[in-house]
């Protein structure tokens, strides 16, 4: 039935795509429908045209958006740097409009790229910061989420006593 419901879902984003090719968000929660179905790759063939439809309107923010969901679709398929690149650049746009919220999600998404990159004290790095956004910005959830990430990576460097002090 969730199934149904999400190829239900898709499919009007299309429609709404068809109607009106220049309707950038449809392409952004298509490309969140396919996601959520495991179908990376056809996210990343939408989220592409979206990205396009998002720079003709001039709007910066959605670009950052689908740029760093498919920055994190690349890393579910394992394609490391089309995944640092993606989220670097995500990154700079959330920086460029101020966005902490974003940026803190882009650091730790960013941190996972380079983790499964097999660079683990660069991931670490970008962990630090993104923790520091979490604290600047009161973020707990968030806080808690990055903290684990960065015991997570301790223990890769074996690197236990810090592993502990995140873990705890």
């Amino acid at each position: 039935q969730l199934k149904k419901e999400w190829v239900n879902g898709a499919n009007a984003f299309a429609k709404a795509i068809e109607i009106n090719p220049e309707l950038a968000h449809a392409y952004y929660l298509k490309g969140l429908m396919h996601v959520n179905q495991r179908e990376h790759q056809k996210a990343l063939d939408i989220w592409n045209k979206g990205k396009d439809a998002a720079a003709k309107l001039n709007d910066i923010e959605l670009q950052g958006l689908m740029t760093g969901a498919a920055g994190t679709a690349y890393h579910e398929l394992r394609r490391w740097q089309e995944a640092i690149a993606h989220l670097e650049k995500a990154l700079q746009v959330a920086r460029e409009l101020g966005d902490r919220k974003q940026e803190e999600k882009h650091l730790s998404n960013l941190a996972a790229a380079y983790a499964g990159s097999g660079k683990p004290k660069k991931a670490l790095e970008l962990c630090r910061e993104a923790l520091a956004i979490a604290r600047g910005i009161n973020d707990r959830e968030f806080e808690e989420t990055v903290l684990g990430s960065m015991s997570s990576i301790c223990n890769t460097l074996s690197a236990y006593s810090e592993s502990i002090q995140y873990g705890s």
